[in-house]
């Protein structure tokens, strides 16, 4: 499946703020930093606190889950653009068949 552009944007649950919520101020931005790297440009940070790069784990695997779900999304709204697109065509070629036909059995 072609992966369309990325979403413009990812999603923090509120289940997940029990983990933040064990976290310094200092973690939390490092980890909020983290998560934008990741989300936009895939980029893993190496963490030197056990405790933000588990917290990251969590949202990873969200955000990883959230994008598929997307991207699934994509495609069959793609698959159904197509869909519409060939019935259309497909008329469009009827009428003029028949048009044809027509125009034949006059002359």
């Amino acid at each position: 499946m072609k992966k369309p552009t990325k979403p413009k944007a990812f999603n923090i649950y509120f289940d997940t703020f029990q983990h933040v919520e064990m976290l310094t101020m200092e973690q939390r931005g490092e980890l909020f930093t983290a998560l934008y790297e990741y989300a936009v440009n895939e980029r893993i940070t190496e963490f030197n606190n056990g405790m933000v790069k588990m917290a990251f784990s969590f949202f990873k695997a969200q955000i990883k889950r959230d994008f598929e779900k997307y991207y699934e999304k994509c495609e069959k709204l793609r698959q159904n653009a197509l869909k519409r697109y060939e019935k259309d065509n497909d008329t469009a070629n009827a009428c003029n068949c028949s048009q044809e036909e027509k125009e034949e059995e006059k002359e």
